[in-house]
């Protein structure tokens, strides 16, 4: 998309589809959505295009109920840029006709596509899947909305904050998701903390890291990096904040000191009595 040529012709609205797509290796930007927020940026209106299975948040959850991981996703700040969301509610047999005839894959991927991702059993659940997250994000602003009104702007839930905790594991990714989509729908501040045992980190450990910061950030939270004992600085951290809510990944092994003597989370648990604690479960492999 030639971004330049299109501001320059000052419209008061583009059209853009496909809102979750990567550009080719030479763009400005790799994603599509980042060409749009630079027409949003020179004040021209923009309506775009995009499938549920696309949105980061939902990454895991797609694939528990697909069993594909989806790879092209976008940051859902960008769902809550929009003034407004409109839902087109297509049946899954008038998609798979479409596809049957053409009008979404070239004729050598349609085979593939029927019986894979776009089987009737997958299309029934996303359709589920978008009716909620449209239910939920006009809950979303109508409630921050009545908010805003009766208290002149203050932030809503002032006194609550959550604090999602990382400690790279396989698992990390979906316990950032899930945190982040808890803290929205309670309409509360989030942080993502990990600590490392000490400064001299291995480049395997950065490589883990890397994309739970890139990830972090594009669902608009902070990314916390601390040193020392985890247990002591998460505990510190929580007491710090006043955190009231603590989103962390349950344990993936089951050792017979875990037994015996708990496990990282159970420790967690243990040193902050009072403190709600969601523990997410194992997602399945990506």
């Amino acid at each position: 998309m030639d971004t330049a040529a299109v501001i320059a012709r000052q419209a008061q609205l583009v059209l853009v589809d496909e809102l979750a797509h990567t550009n080719p290796p030479d763009s400005n930007h790799e994603k599509r959505f980042e060409y749009i927020e630079e027409i949003l940026a020179a004040g021209i209106d923009v309506y775009s295009t995009v499938n549920v299975q696309h949105l980061e948040s939902l990454n895991d959850r797609v694939y528990e109920l697909t069993k594909t991981r989806v790879r092209e996703t976008f940051p859902d700040r960008i769902l809550e840029m929009a003034n407004n969301v409109v839902l087109i509610d297509l049946p899954p047999e008038e998609l798979r006709e479409r596809i049957r005839l053409g009008k979404v894959y070239k004729p050598d991927k349609v085979y593939q596509a029927l019986n894979n991702f776009f089987k009737t059993s997958n299309l029934l659940v996303l359709r589920e899947l978008a009716l909620r997250e449209t239910a939920d994000a006009i809950n979303t602003n109508a409630s921050q909305h009545a908010h805003k009104c009766q208290n002149e702007g203050e932030t809503p839930t002032l006194q609550s904050f959550m604090l999602i905790c990382v400690t790279l594991k396989a698992q990390d990714a979906g316990v950032i998701r899930k945190g982040w989509r808890f803290a929205h729908r309670l309409n509360v501040p989030a942080e993502v903390v990990t600590v490392w045992p000490d400064d001299n980190r291995k480049a395997f450990q950065e490589e883990a890291i890397a994309p739970l910061r890139r990830l972090t950030r594009s669902l608009n939270m902070d990314f916390l990096e601390l040193s020392g004992d985890p247990i002591a600085r998460i505990v510190a951290e929580a007491r710090e904040k006043r955190a009231t809510l603590l989103v962390i990944g349950g344990s993936t092994r089951n050792t017979w000191k875990e037994r015996f003597f708990g496990s990282f989370t159970d420790k967690i648990i243990q040193r902050l009595d009072g403190l709600d604690i969601y523990i997410v479960g194992q997602p399945g492999p990506p």
